[in-house]
């Protein structure tokens, strides 16, 4: 047996509580040798913890295998389980993380305070004025504090942040403000471009989906750091300075331009561009009957893709534009395509087997036909107006994804360097990428895959990472 099939047995097992005590210490063990494990043991805890709360899991099988349907429980029964339920994603990182601490973590972090938090999944403890190790933190709403030596950062939700260890923080996305008292000088905090080092400060990072940031200097000073090129600058009180994928931009003039730094042996550099950059447009089109919007209400803030042979035929299909104006082609390396999957509560996800999602480029010439206000399928250049298909003539295929059964939601990556090709032969400054669902639902209400678009209030909207190569003099 692999140790992923170890890994994976014991973790279902502790999930419907049949985990012996050794059991217990073997899967703790292994959680403390693996982030993976850790991330993986958190979204399946959360999805079982989510369908006990609506009374669903005694009738469906455990995830990632088969069994029969167990008796249904008492009212009592039930009600204790909900009553569980309602608490295994508040306390499930913190069960984790005292059995990993007993072998491996270190505290490096307080949580001091939580003011009307809402907490999504983490990776360490939310609990109040509890010591912290390495880990990443979800805040979905309210004011958190966390406390390092001498260094208090707060957190205003939504924020994406990972404490690194005792002098520096990742934000990933989100606004953190950093207070720096004396004797935590040269505290960190890394953005996806740019490096803040605080010089004993008060400062603001706010960092949107796309990695941009803007760096805002309350009182004191900080260095300023951007990974890419090297430049650095030393911003004073009252100053601010954005940090996008290319350079460092001063917002307001009370900074010293500092030497750059060594040239990075990774001439490499990224930009992120999201479907509400610039001109950038998404939808979804439907072909058919729209009953089923009436069966299962829409949800808002997703796009919705899904592939049906069986009668009605429906077929619903994704339309992504994205604003390229920004980019030197000649300097694509490769990219790769960023969606977020969200529950849409839409069908049934055990009448989808895998699903593949195929990936497909507009033809340029069809680039401004469309727009997301008017659009509908029988205009749309992409698809066949009377029928349930694409126009294989005014697209070309890039790349496929395959959608678990039972894990339609979280971060999903489609990598294939016809994706590159496609943004390096660009001509116009825009590309429409439409996805389809090539796997059919097996009949009845079969599932509607979601993901978030550009309006959603926690996740990530659809965002292509391109890795470019820096110009020889940087």
């Amino acid at each position: 047996m692999s140790e992923r099939e170890l890994y994976e047995r014991l973790r279902d097992a502790c999930l419907n509580g049949n985990a012996s005590e050794t059991e217990r210490k073997k899967f703790s063990a292994l959680l403390a040798k693996s982030d993976d494990f850790v991330d993986d043991y958190l979204e399946h805890a959360q999805i079982d913890a989510t369908l006990a709360w609506y009374g669903q899991s005694e009738d469906i099988p455990p995830l990632n295998q088969v069994s029969p349907v167990t008796p249904s429980r008492t009212a009592t029964d039930k009600w204790l389980l909900i009553g569980v339920a309602a608490t295994l994603i508040a306390v499930v990182s913190g069960w984790i993380y005292s059995s990993v601490q007993a072998n491996a973590a270190k505290s490096v972090a307080y949580l001091e305070s939580a003011a009307h938090c809402q907490w999504g999944v983490c990776t360490i403890p939310t609990s109040l004025q509890t010591d912290l190790p390495a880990g990443r933190l979800r805040l979905i709403s309210g004011v958190a504090k966390l406390r390092f030596p001498n260094v208090t950062v707060t957190l205003e939700g939504p924020v994406d942040l990972e404490i690194l260890n005792t002098k520096a923080c990742r934000v990933y996305s989100g606004r953190v403000i950093g207070q720096v008292d004396p004797g935590g000088e040269g505290f960190v905090v890394e953005t996806p471009n740019a490096a803040v080092v605080d010089r004993g400060t008060k400062f603001g990072v706010a960092v949107k989906g796309n990695g941009d940031a803007q760096l805002d200097v309350i009182d004191g000073v900080v260095d300023i750091r951007h990974h890419a090129t090297g430049q650095k600058i030393r911003a004073k009180g009252a100053s601010s300075v954005k940090a996008d994928g290319q350079q460092l931009q001063v917002i307001d003039q009370n900074y010293l331009q500092l030497q750059a730094t060594e040239e990075r042996p990774d001439k490499s550099r990224f930009e992120y561009i999201s479907s509400s950059d610039g001109e950038g447009e998404e939808l979804f089109l439907t072909y058919g009957d729209r009953l089923e919007g009436n069966e299962f209400p829409r949800p808002l803030h997703t796009l919705l893709v899904k592939h049906s042979e069986s009668q009605p035929h429906w077929e619903r299909v994704i339309v992504l534009r994205f604003d390229l104006s920004t980019l030197s082609k000649d300097q694509i390396k490769s990219a790769h395509l960023r969606l977020d999957g969200v529950a849409t509560e839409m069908g049934y996800a055990s009448l989808v087997p895998d699903a593949s999602l195929e990936f497909y480029v507009l033809d340029e010439q069809f680039e401004r036909a469309w727009d997301s206000e008017s659009s509908r399928w029988a205009s749309f250049p992409g698809t066949v107006s009377n029928a349930p298909i694409i126009n294989q003539d005014h697209v070309n295929l890039i790349g496929e994804i395959v959608i678990p059964q039972s894990q339609p939601e979280g971060r999903f990556i489609m990598n294939d360097q016809r994706l590159a090709d496609a943004l390096r032969s660009d001509r116009d400054g825009l590309i429409t990428i439409v996805l389809k669902r090539a796997t059919s639902g097996t009949g009845g209400p079969s599932y509607v895959h979601g993901f978030a678009d550009r309006t959603h209030p926690t996740a990530t909207p659809p965002t292509l990472r391109i890795e470019m190569e820096s110009p020889s003099n940087e």
